[in-house]
């Protein structure tokens, strides 16, 4: 085995393992909460961190330009100019959030009236955590481009670790409440934001080097725009679930159960994705063949069907590990949650790999399909609402899948059978 095929299973290992026993830890803060709180308040705070995952969007993004820019910065004026932007993307995040704080203060009832979000406290605790959520892509775009994925790993299990242990303390001995949980995620997500930057201190010193800003954004919104997609695909169900039903507590306890599940699954696949991005991006600028796609695509593969296969004969397991005894009617939902994201993860890969060959063709048959996507849960809405609880969101999960297999099908399209034109340009 090459060196460099080693280091790839080495990176992607340790990578999946602090990834994931990160994520054990973030759903230890589940297991905790839905047991101490009310079937009301768990769904309130579990809304909250879908609204999290949402505000990640644009930001997320964030994490694939600077990792494809640190990957690409092969000489000292490419690191220079990887600086500049770095410094001047933070600044403007942070005067993006401030905007963002003010347009919540207006409208914070209509935004609690529609999601259902009880607590105030919690509600603005949540806008608090929307800076580190912000934040934290740049920092860990930069340690993945540099292929410092050491530190990275580190960043999620500290993030994972104090979350936990924050919540526990709170809950246990200060109060159960959503906002607590909201606060133990943002002394979770401040440590694991200033490890980030410290470790890629280098990559924020003053260059005073000019940017192109105009070609910047030329690359930069394809590659969010990608990003965004992946992100728009995990989170938005769970909203719309969400308003279904918002009179009718009990019924949260179907689709919670099948969604936490699928979510891990998808996270305990996607990192290996991560080691593959700056592989390539490397690679290209370099001119070093590289196998890391045909290797993730395998792993991922592997991964992805064993998790499926557990859901599928044995769904009522993770249901029974991660959530107490009246949330077990969930698991009914569990192997189509796997399926689906199996699928999922698989199209992530092929996402990713474009995206890191600067390969854009597809970016606005992919936005197409989100699109697509959101708009077929709108509109089946008033349908659903005449169903069982438990049969609508079976519906709400055959979406998800039907949309992720036509994201599957876009990406592989242009992976495998749409060759580029001659003369054009790779992003249009």
């Amino acid at each position: 085995m090459s060196d460099s095929k080693a280091s790839f299973f080495k990176q992607s290992g340790w990578m999946v393992g602090a990834t994931f026993l990160g994520g054990v830890l973030m759903f230890g803060v589940h297991m905790l909460v839905n047991r101490m709180m009310s079937v009301a308040q768990y769904t309130e705070l579990f809304t909250l961190l879908k609204i999290v995952t949402f505000i990640s969007m644009p930001a997320g993004g964030l994490t694939t330009v600077f990792a494809h820019q640190a990957a690409a910065a092969v000489d000292d004026e490419s690191r220079r100019r990887l600086q500049t932007c770095a410094r001047v993307v933070a600044v403007a995040t942070i005067t993006v959030w401030l905007v963002m704080i003010a347009v919540v203060t207006v409208g914070q009832d209509w935004i609690a009236h529609n999601l259902q979000i009880t607590s105030r406290a919690a509600f603005w605790m949540t806008s608090i955590v929307a800076l580190t959520t912000l934040l934290i892509p740049l920092s860990r775009g930069l340690l993945q481009g540099a292929q410092r994925f050491g530190p990275m790993g580190w960043t999620f299990l500290s993030d994972g670790a104090i979350r936990f242990g924050g919540a526990l303390v709170i809950l246990l001995a200060i109060a159960q409440t959503a906002a607590g949980v909201m606060a133990a995620a943002l002394l979770g997500q401040c440590v694991s934001l200033a490890a980030g930057l410290w470790w890629g201190r280098d990559f924020l010193a003053r260059s005073g080097a000019r940017v192109d800003w105009r070609a910047w954004f030329g690359k930069a919104v394809p590659l969010m725009l990608g990003s965004g997609v992946v992100v728009f695909f995990m989170a938005a169900d769970a909203i719309f679930a969400r308003s279904l039903f918002p009179e009718d507590e009990d019924i949260y306890k179907f689709y919670v159960p099948g969604n936490m599940v699928g979510f891990a699954m998808a996270q305990f696949a996607v990192p290996i994705a991560a080691v593959m991005f700056p592989r390539i991006v490397h690679g290209a600028a370099t001119a070093d063949k590289t196998e890391a796609f045909r290797w993730t695509l395998i792993l991922t593969a592997i991964v992805g069907a064993a998790a499926a296969l557990l859901g599928t004969f044995a769904p009522w397991l993770p249901v029974r590990v991660m959530f107490k005894g009246e949330y077990a009617g969930g698991s009914a939902l569990v192997p189509w949650f796997a399926w689906s994201m199996l699928i999922f993860t698989l199209a992530n890969v092929l996402i990713t790999n474009l995206m890191a060959k600067s390969d854009f063709r597809a970016i606005k048959w992919l936005v197409a399909t989100a699109i697509l996507y959101g708009s077929a849960l709108a509109f089946s809405k008033p349908a659903l609402q005449e169903l069982e609880p438990l049969a609508a969101y079976r519906s709400v999960v055959l979406l998800l899948g039907l949309f992720n297999v036509v994201l599957f099908a876009a990406a592989a399209a242009f992976t495998w059978a749409i060759p580029p034109s001659k003369g054009k340009s790779r992003t249009t």
